[in-house]
């Protein structure tokens, strides 16, 4: 482990002889595993290590950690590893003692310092990093009324939250909104527990009550409000700095309207539903009877319709196109419609508002639409046949809450990390129309709520939350994908007016800041506790965070990578066992346009980047030299072995048949009887082999495998 606890990072001037240069302080934990605590100063310019201490005398000196958690706890939940009710797997559970000692050594129910056996402080939803409660009428009320009460039970020692949770209720019952109160208590807390294992702790300004001695000022637990009823649809986290609450909103979002279908086959087809024209309605079931305008056809522009009897007392289906969408339903309307349904003509399946135009004021009967273009023509298709029964209604579910939607709530955790850790605990430096904050977000809470296997398919942002299925786009204009085809985002794309700020612009951040992990994951494979920093959704995890605190204030894009880039360097310069990933990170920015000669331009605009493609020249390909001797051979060997970058992974040496290799090393390579394997190749390296019985050569060198290259 590269170390035990978050690794601090700040910019410093360190003394040298008469003068003062800008160095990197690196905070380095190995004290279990080498009785080291290192605080080291790198030369801001070249990387040079200009001073060194070791903590650990100090440390054995010192107060003593907090005790861990007298108690038990449990809380039924949709759990780490589960983004939604809406995703596969996923389930209610019940999940124990989920707190991490070393980041909420109390609990998450005791503000105290070292608290007593016994019950904790706090019986509700409220603790040192988090008060939870729900704010209905939307007035930030911070009371206990407002917060479920857990359940004491002193025989075990055990609090516990164990509520249920009715999907097909409505979020505010009074069952519901008590299991969304913990669902969000919950996220709030393993947020917390986790980002403090990268470092976001209380020198660095994260959100807790109490920080017990550590640095940083307190007194700033997140007030989290469940079903806040100020707003609908969305989500919101007010971030002061260090020293002042965080607020986090989390709204109920509303059921789309639109149709179901019963006969001759059943789905549902979600639509928006006019809110300012149209009659009101809650729902309306009949026959679907698709028009027959005298000159527009299914456009329905005119009257009387050819097939007016038909119509009358059913419901119309109506294709947009050649008129305004209120001609159209004022059309069916005197036509005799009940109500109208109306479809897109884009072909795709998107559907979309109309506006009322000069005639929707006059139009009494219920209407539905846009419909998807396909749902539309699925409609139209059956209505040639048997008579196709509907209900088309203006909410086809019961509302949804997003206190169940682990993606938005680690998206909206996200922007209290990403304002109090970039130039320093006192937020401010998150400003012009290139800041990336709502990327850094969903980058969050995309690594959140990553699986194994996510890297293969497109990943949305906030489907649960807007009725789509899992694997739905979101919330966004792309889903999130390294596959260009599915997700086709460069750095240009930033001066595209349809991309909006801050979300449209974050975005194409988070886009690129996904690439880089699902090559990270390719590399280092997945690990699925996250709160250990292993795996290759580790290492991105940790880079994120410390390059946001190495990018400085107000970032542009080509800042936010070299923060990241600097992160790299310093992890490589603090441990001689990091192998160093710059080449990695190189080409995950550049296939997205932010490459080597990249420019941001003003921070204060987006239409002035100029994006580039390509890589520093030490990551475009690496060579490794084979030396050989032995018997029969002629060493040093012909030219090195040259490969591209991202050629290949493993470098695997053997000789000829009848021959032996009786030692080799370099290329951090190891000997397993006659085979000589190297670690992925991340500088360019000779290996010094000796073969017994075989040519001057072996002709059998294969490069499978190698990743980056980097210069020695």
């Amino acid at each position: 482990m590269l170390s035990e606890s978050p690794i601090d990072m700040e910019l410093v001037y360190e003394p040298v002889g008469t003068e003062l240069r800008l160095a990197w302080r690196v905070v380095i934990d190995h004290y279990q595993t080498r009785q080291e605590h290192l605080d080291m100063r790198f030369d801001a310019l070249t990387g040079a290590l200009l001073a060194q201490d070791n903590w650990v005398d100090d440390i054995a000196d010192g107060a003593a950690a907090p005790a861990a958690a007298a108690y038990n706890a449990e809380y039924r939940v949709f759990g780490l590893g589960v983004e939604s009710p809406g995703h596969p797997g996923a389930s209610h559970d019940l999940v124990s003692n989920p707190p991490e000692a070393n980041a909420s050594p109390s609990g998450w129910q005791d503000t105290r310092t070292n608290p007593p056996a016994g019950a904790p402080e706090a019986l509700h939803t409220r603790g040192n990093n988090v008060r939870a409660q729900w704010d209905l009428g939307g007035s930030n009320t911070d009371v206990d009324a407002n917060r479920p009460l857990g359940v004491w039970n002193a025989g075990s020692q055990t609090l516990s939250f164990d509520f249920p949770w009715v999907e097909s209720e409505e979020p505010a019952t009074t069952t519901n909104r008590v299991a969304s109160v913990v669902n969000l208590f919950y996220w709030n807390n393993i947020i917390h527990d986790v980002l403090w294992q990268y470092g976001f702790d209380e020198p660095s300004g994260n959100f807790q009550q109490n920080n017990f001695g550590r640095g940083g000022a307190g007194n700033d637990a997140v007030r989290a409000d469940a079903l806040d009823g100020s707003g609908t649809n969305n989500a919101n986290f007010s971030s002061p700095g260090d020293g002042s609450p965080g607020r986090m909103q989390m709204f109920r979002w509303t059921s789309p309207g639109g149709v179901e279908v019963t006969a001759p086959y059943a789905a549902t087809y979600q639509s928006p539903v006019p809110d300012d024209w149209g009659g009101t309605f809650t729902s309306l079931s009949g026959e679907v009877v698709p028009v027959q305008g005298p000159t527009t056809g299914i456009q329905g522009c005119e009257g009387p319709y050819a097939n007016a009897a038909a119509v009358s007392g059913k419901i119309a289906l109506v294709k947009r196109g050649s008129c305004e969408f209120g001609l159209k339903a004022l059309v069916a309307q005197q036509n005799g419609a009940a109500g109208v349904i109306i479809f897109n003509n884009d072909g795709t399946n998107t559907g979309a508002g109309m506006a009322a135009g000069t005639s929707g004021a006059s139009v009494t009967i219920p209407v539905v639409g846009m419909l998807g273009n396909q749902d539309g023509d699925a409609l139209l298709a059956a209505a040639a046949g048997a008579p196709v029964m509907v209900t088309m209604s203006p909410k086809l579910y019961p509302d949804r809450d997003s206190d169940f939607d682990a993606g938005i709530i680690v998206h909206e955790y996200g922007h209290g990390v990403s304002n109090r850790l970039t130039g320093g605990t006192q937020t401010g430096c998150l400003s012009g129309d290139e800041q990336a904050g709502e990327g850094w977000s969903d980058f969050y809470g995309l690594m959140f709520t990553m699986t194994d296997a996510v890297c293969d398919l497109p990943r949305g942002i906030g489907t649960y939350s807007s009725f789509e299925p899992g694997d739905g786009r979101g919330i966004r204009r792309f889903p999130y994908s390294p596959d260009m085809n599915v997700n086709p985002f460069t750095f240009a794309d930033v001066a595209d007016t349809a991309q909006s700020v801050p979300h449209g612009v974050g975005s194409v951040w988070a886009t690129m800041l996904w690439d880089m992990s699902c090559k990270l994951v390719d590399r280092y494979g997945y690990e699925q506790d996250i709160h250990s920093r292993a795996g290759g959704n580790g290492l991105a995890l940790q880079l994120v965070t410390d390059g946001l605190k190495l990018q400085g204030c107000r970032p542009t894009f080509v800042a936010g990578r070299n923060g990241i880039l600097g992160a790299d360097t310093a992890l490589a310069a603090a441990d001689p066992q990091y192998l160093s990933n710059k080449c990695i990170i190189w080409h995950a920015f550049a296939r997205r346009g932010l490459g080597n000669a990249a420019s941001s331009g003003s921070v204060n605009s987006r239409t002035d980047q100029t994006q580039d493609f390509t890589v520093p020249a030490e990551c475009q390909s690496f060579q490794v030299q084979v030396n050989v001797t032995g018997p029969g051979t002629v060493g040093p060997s012909a030219s090195p072995v040259t490969a591209a970058y991202e050629d290949v992974l493993g470098f695997t040496l053997m000789p000829d048949a009848g021959g032996t290799i009786a030692s080799a090393e370099g290329c951090e390579g190891t000997l397993t009887g006659s085979t000589f394997t190297t670690r992925p190749i991340v500088r360019n390296c000779t290996i010094a082999v000796v073969f017994d019985g075989v040519p001057p050569l072996p002709d059998a060198i294969f490069a499978d495998g190698f990743e980056e290259p980097a210069t020695p």
